[in-house]
C-alpha cells in the first residue's frame, strides 16, 4: 500500500510464440483427447503441475513422440520465463533475445553471476547492458530449444539464490 492506495506489482504476460514444431499428432491421440491434453498442458502453472500432466500422458498414451516432447518443453519455457523474471523473449530468424527484468539490477555482483550462468553457452550467446536492461541474445543452433530452457533455468537459479 502506498499513500492509501494499493500498488499492483507489474506482471508482464510473456507471449511466447516460439517457432517450435510442437503438437499432438493424430497417431498419438484422437481429436477429443487432443483438446483436453492441450488444455491440461496449457493450464499447468508450475513445473511440478506440468510434470504430473506429462507423466499422466505417458501412462495413458505411452512414450511421447518428439512433437509432444516439444509441446511440454515449450510450456516449460513459458513457466520458467515467468519465474526467472524475463521481461520479454523475442524469437528472430537466427536468434532468441531475452530481456531481463529490472530486478536483476538489484542483485549484488550480477555481472559475475550472469557470466557464470552463461558460461556453457558463451560460444553462441551475447549479453549486453543497455538502457538499464540486461539483454541476452542466443544464436539458434539445432539444440536451441533445450539450450534456451537450460539458460532460463540458470537465470531462475540466480533469482532464487538471491531471494528476489
Amino acid at each position: 500500500k502506498l499513500n492509501g492506495t494499493i500498488s499492483e506489482e507489474k506482471h508482464s504476460e510473456l507471449n511466447l510464440n516460439l517457432s517450435i514444431d510442437a503438437y499432438i499428432p493424430d497417431s498419438y491421440a484422437n481429436e477429443s483427447d487432443k483438446i483436453e491434453l492441450y488444455q491440461e498442458i496449457n493450464s499447468s502453472e508450475t513445473r511440478e503441475q506440468l510434470l504430473i500432466v506429462k507423466q499422466k500422458v505417458i501412462d495413458i498414451y505411452g512414450k511421447l513422440p518428439k512433437e509432444v516432447e516439444l509441446l511440454f518443453k515449450k510450456r516449460e519455457i513459458d513457466i520458467l520465463s515467468k519465474i526467472a523474471k524475463i521481461s520479454s523473449l523475442l524469437e528472430k530468424s537466427t536468434s532468441v533475445e531475452l530481456v531481463l527484468s529490472d530486478e536483476y539490477n538489484k542483485i549484488r555482483g550480477i555481472g559475475n553471476l550472469l557470466f557464470e550462468s552463461l558460461l556453457p553457452y558463451i560460444s553462441f550467446t551475447k549479453i549486453a547492458y543497455r538502457n538499464k536492461e540486461f539483454r541476452i541474445t542466443m544464436n539458434k543452433l539445432p539444440t536451441w530449444v533445450q539450450d534456451l530452457s537450460n539458460l532460463i533455468e540458470g537465470l531462475y537459479n540466480i533469482i532464487k539464490n538471491n531471494n528476489i
